[in-house]
Order: structure tokens, then sequence, then C-alpha cells
């Protein structure tokens, strides 16, 4: 996926900072540390992060969204949400975000994301999703588009810059409708799940 420039805009800068919604109880997130994957002469180091399964449980019947609660990881964004090493950035400290009034091509609705990972992040990684509480899925978008994917792939050389040396990705997380999802992020040596809200009216984040 294309580079993006570095994360200095202070309008995106405020939003991520402001992005936030009523949610439930908060969840941590499971990162699992898994053994360093290398691969031989062969072998896709994609490939071998394709293979994975997917662990993003779902909800049953009646059982309320569990967001991943956000917190300060990076002094130059907002609310990060997950463990890292890479973490989603955009949802506020309650893990939910709003498309109320946002653009929207053939049905999929437009959500402004940073991934970010700290200086010393050296790998790929790669995101996949869907809804927990419902069939949708979740896709992903450099631009504006009315076929996003199914997937996304992170390399360093596509990351931004900012002045404290974490590394952004810029792009958009794609819905089509409000509910629990979640997302899955692998890299060669660790894999977790960040859940988050989508909502479709307008809000403001709890003080």
């Amino acid at each position: 996926m294309r580079p993006f420039s570095a994360v200095t805009n202070p309008l995106l800068l405020t939003f991520l900072f402001l992005t936030g919604c009523a949610g439930g109880a908060s969840m941590p997130t499971h990162t699992s540390t898994l053994a360093a994957q290398t691969p031989n002469a062969t072998t896709d180091p994609l490939q071998l992060l394709q293979r994975r399964s997917l662990h993003i449980s779902a909800l049953a019947a009646g059982q309320a969204c569990v967001t991943t609660p956000g917190k300060q990881v990076n002094p130059d964004m907002g609310p990060a949400l997950g463990e890292g090493p890479v973490y989603m950035v955009g949802y506020g400290t309650e893990g939910t975000m709003s498309y109320y009034g946002g653009r929207e091509d053939d049905g999929w609705y437009y959500l402004e994301t940073i991934w970010t990972a700290p200086p010393d992040f050296h790998s790929m990684f790669l995101l996949r999703g869907h809804q927990v509480d419902g069939p949708n899925q979740v896709r992903f978008s450099t631009n504006f588009t009315s076929a996003p994917a199914l997937e996304a792939v992170w390399s360093l050389g596509e990351a931004g810059s900012a002045a404290s040396g974490w590394l952004p990705w810029i792009h958009y997380v794609r819905v089509r409708a409000p509910g629990c999802y979640g997302v899955q992020v692998d890299g060669l040596t660790f894999s977790s799940v960040i859940r988050f809200r989508v909502i479709d009216t307008p809000y403001l984040p709890h003080a």
C-alpha cells in the first residue's frame, strides 16, 4: 500500500484526540507473542501471515460489545487501542468511531485510521477483520474507492514520520453498518485483536 506523509497536521491531531464515544466496559487487547517466523528463500513473508487463522471471537446474541480501551502511547497522536507493537489510533479512549455525516461509496463508509508502531519496529504487518455481532466485513483502502480491499499490508518503507520517531500508517477502515468489529493485526512475531464499536449517530466522547 502506498506511503503517507508525516503526521503533522494540527487538525488531524485534534481529531485524533477528540475521537471517542459512549461505550461499554473495556477489555484489554490480547497480543500473542509468536516464535519468529523467518521465511526461507522460497517463502513469501506475506503468505506466512495470510495463512494464519483469524481468532476474532464472535459475540453471542445479546452480549454487549466490549471494546479495546485507548491509552496514550505516542506523544504525537491521540489515544491508541491495543497492546502493541502495532496500535490503532483515531477511536478515542473508548474504542468507538462514528461515520455520521461522513463520506461513503457504494455503501462503504470511511473511518480515517492511523496505525502506529514504536521507532524500533522494523517488520511488516497484515490487517484483516469482520463484524463480531453481525455478518458484515471490515475492509480497507488508502484512497476514495467503491471497492475497498479485504486486507491491508504495511511495511516499514511505507510508514510516514513523526517528531517522536514513532511510525504512522494512515488509511481508511471501511464498514457498511454500525456494530461491534474486530481487526486482527499479524506480524511475523506477534498477533493481536483490537475490538472497536462503529455508530451512525452524532456523539461526544466521555469526559
